[in-house]
């Protein structure tokens, strides 16, 4: 997962923000919290995190061709990530760019927007999620 900000800045993901950005669905995602037991020993602790209000949902993502050790191409996708709503913040500090339905088309057809007026549309804060 990739900083929405980063995206934008380096050059390794800069073109992709601009001209190859795709959409990512997912029923939910998930994110480890990390606690001390009461030995004192570090544990990860699994949460699911879903959206109340739809079964599938769209995660911003960018595409890009890289090239293996042997020049091989491939291509990857990268899911953008921003601050962690209120409801997250305890668990992880990040969490994917979640698209609203309408907000789905402006993302991957928008190649006219700006960089301000593309980054205004995506400052949205994230969903309610069901976190289980």
């Amino acid at each position: 997962m990739l900083d929405l900000k980063q995206s934008m800045k380096k050059k390794m993901f800069k073109e992709a923000f601009f001209r190859r950005r795709c959409l990512v669905p997912a029923s939910g995602y998930y994110e480890w919290e990390q606690k001390l037991d009461e030995n004192n020993k570090m544990q990860k602790i699994k949460h699911s995190f879903e959206r109340p209000d739809q079964k599938i949902f769209s995660m911003a993502g960018i595409y890009d061709r890289f090239f293996d050790k042997d020049g091989q191409p491939f291509w990857a996708v990268t899911i953008l990530t921003q601050p962690a709503t209120q409801q997250v913040k305890d668990i992880h500090d990040r969490m994917p760019l979640i698209l609203d339905k309408d907000m789905e088309t402006i993302w991957i057809q928008s190649y006219d927007l700006d960089y301000s007026e593309l980054f205004k549309i995506l400052e949205r804060r994230g969903p309610e999620l069901i976190i289980k």
